[in-house]
This record gives structure tokens, C-alpha cells and sequence, in this order.
């Protein structure tokens, strides 16, 4: 994944890939997904960020990111159909500017709804 001109590589951990690892260039861990708590861990320069996500239900097919400190709303995913082809709807807060966070948030979630 390509965000800002610099290259990130994700990989799968753990059995039935529980966990994704965002690593930079140089190998740095970036950004670490953890499905079973459902968190997301992006590794800044000088702290870590944490975030949350729930699902309202699978048949709505909807998923939010919250940040972990405040409990706010950061992005809105939701899944629909038209003519059986799926439909994907993002609403990102207006002040939530992270966009590895934010793909790898997305990204994650199409591979999950694409291999079910």
C-alpha cells in the first residue's frame, strides 16, 4: 500500500491471519490490526495510537472506528447491495487525517467481506 509517496507491507499473523502487520520501508512496525480484540495500534513517531471498532450487525453490514481515549467516531464503513454487486460507503470525521489508519481500516475490511 502506497500512502503519502511511502511504501507499506502488510502480512497476516497468526492462525487465519488474527492479526495484519503494517511495516515501512526500512521494516519498522507502522501499524498492527488485532482482529480478535479489535483494535487497531498505529506506532507514531512519539507515542502510540489506539483505536476500536464494532460492528452494528453482520446483516447491516456495518463497521465504525472509534478512537480508544474519547470514544469518538473516526470513520463509518457500511456494505449494501445493488443488483447483487456490493456497494461500499465510507464517512471519515473531518478532523481524522491518518490514512494508513484509515486504508488499512478499509482495506481490512473488503478482504474480510470479499473471502466470506
Amino acid at each position: 500500500m502506497k500512502v503519502d509517496g511511502e511504501i507499506y507491507y502488510h502480512k497476516g499473523i497468526g492462525f487465519f491471519g488474527r492479526e495484519t502487520y503494517y511495516n515501512n520501508e526500512a521494516g519498522r512496525l507502522m501499524l498492527k490490526i488485532d482482529s480478535v480484540h479489535q483494535r487497531i495500534f498505529y506506532y507514531g513517531e512519539k507515542y502510540t495510537e489506539i483505536y476500536y471498532f464494532k460492528s452494528k450487525s453482520w446483516y447491516n453490514s456495518s463497521i465504525s472506528l472509534y478512537q480508544f481515549e474519547n470514544d469518538q467516531l473516526l470513520v463509518k464503513f457500511r456494505r449494501r447491495y445493488n443488483f447483487l454487486k456490493p456497494i461500499y460507503e465510507v464517512q471519515v470525521e473531518e478532523n481524522f487525517h491518518n490514512k494508513l489508519v484509515i486504508l488499512a481500516f478499509i482495506f481490512y475490511y473488503i478482504k474480510g467481506y470479499e473471502d466470506a
